[in-house]
């Protein structure tokens, strides 16, 4: 029979998909800040006919101490006219400044008459520059005026923050003060060798018994040690980058123009997600159909790639590692179904860890494959097809935080 070989866009795991939520700060993430953003701000309840004078959307860069966010003559209609309200927006911090010129601060809705109810701010797109997958997670306000207020997180790049009715505006200029929390989760995927280890480690000598002892001749016990991968030969080499970033395998062909295998023999696709929180669960999706099964028959692999054990769901491993970089794997208890699990087939891949991973750690998820082109017949003595597939890795800390997808491809050749 013939192998369908498909060249096409791939959802899915290549090789042994490996999904790293790498808890690692990155180094621009201290330095991350809004300022340079283009953000928008919707003042609400102002103007019901969405008067531009001091109601409605501004859009603008922002600058700290002037982002041009500015409402004159809130009070339009009303005598006085005085009012103005300004948004200003720092570094990781909203500003809301209420100016009265003289008297009580009023706002109106552009017809005289004066609104009761609450003032809202809508704040959106809200993105920091050089972290672009930083998310909001958190609002608070800091400043110390009395009057009430209501803040949320609208979404992962907006929030809302509404002031009480002008009655409470009082006669004087009002600032109110707000933090955000962010929390970033950057997820990168590449293909790598699979001569990962995670092993522990003795840092003196493995004596006859197995123990980890201080020498050959100093058989005083010191036990053995997570491996760290700051320290330790842990993580695989990636398969090498073509002139395209594509990553490599290279193939073999016999001299009767039949497909043999591959160098390497098998891979893992690599993906890692960075993020600043501690998180309460974690999932990750794999989806590999169009490596494994393009056609997406049952029971039926016609792609570039299969699993490389015959136990499906054995071709997966996972291991997380802690903001120290010691390493522990927790594939088996996801297996028996302890805080999580792990489920596979032709297609895809879900992983699921259920407890708590602190900030700053790293988590290592892995599928397996090897290629699936034995006795494929070249005609030519030449190879080159690619395969595509994608991640979804969905982060949980106080909600589910939008999926943040990967991905990578893999090119099979003996081509440059």
């Amino acid at each position: 029979m013939t192998k369908t070989i498909t060249t096409s866009t791939i959802f899915g795991t290549s090789i042994i998909a490996f999904a790293v939520l790498a808890f690692m700060v990155p180094t621009n993430m201290a330095h991350a800040t809004l300022i340079g953003d283009d953000v928008s701000v919707t003042f609400v309840g102002a103007d019901t006919g969405n008067n531009a004078t001091f109601g409605g959307t501004i859009t603008n860069t922002v600058v700290d101490g002037s982002d041009g966010f500015t409402w004159v003559d809130a009070g339009l209609g009303c005598i006085p006219e005085d009012e103005s309200i300004e948004v200003n927006i720092q570094e990781s911090s909203i500003t809301i400044t209420l100016y009265d010129g003289e008297g009580v601060f009023f706002v109106c809705n552009g017809v005289g008459a004066i609104i009761s109810d609450p003032v809202t701010f809508n704040i959106e797109s809200l993105d920091w520059i050089d972290s672009p997958d930083a998310i909001l997670t958190g609002i608070n306000r800091t400043d110390s005026d009395p009057i009430a207020t209501t803040e949320e997180v609208a979404g992962p790049h907006s929030v809302s923050i509404t002031i009480d009715a002008h009655e409470a505006f009082g006669s004087s200029t009002r600032v109110f003060e707000f933090d955000l929390e962010k929390s970033t989760v950057n997820v990168e995927k590449s293909w790598t060798h699979t001569d990962y280890n995670w092993d522990q480690v003795c840092d003196g000598f493995v004596n006859a018994t197995g123990s980890c002892v201080v020498s050959d001749v100093d058989n005083t016990e010191i036990g053995f040690r997570p491996a760290n991968i700051n320290t330790d030969d842990v993580l695989a080499d990636p398969l090498p980058l073509d002139g395209n970033g594509n990553y490599t395998a290279y193939a073999q062909i016999h001299k009767n123009n039949k497909f043999s295998n591959t160098n390497p023999g098998a891979f893992y696709a690599l993906t890692t997600a960075v993020t600043t929180s501690s998180l309460s669960s974690i999932t990750v999706l794999e989806n590999y159909t169009q490596c494994t099964n393009p056609d997406g028959m049952d029971n039926t692999d016609d792609g570039l790639l299969t699993f490389v054990s015959k136990k499906i769901d054995r071709n997966v491993k996972v291991a997380i590692a802690d903001s120290d970089g010691n390493v522990t794997e927790i594939t088996d208890s996801l297996y028996d179904g302890i805080d999580g699990e792990i489920v596979a087939n032709l297609n895809s891949t879900e992983v699921l860890i259920d407890h708590e991973i602190p900030a700053n750690s790293t988590i290592y998820v892995l599928v397996k494959f090897q290629d699936d082109l034995k006795g494929f017949d070249t005609v030519d003595g030449t190879f080159d097809e690619m395969c595509h597939n994608t991640e979804t890795v969905i982060a949980n800390i106080d909600g589910d935080l939008p999926g943040i997808v990967a991905e990578a491809d893999l090119r099979i050749t003996n081509q440059p």
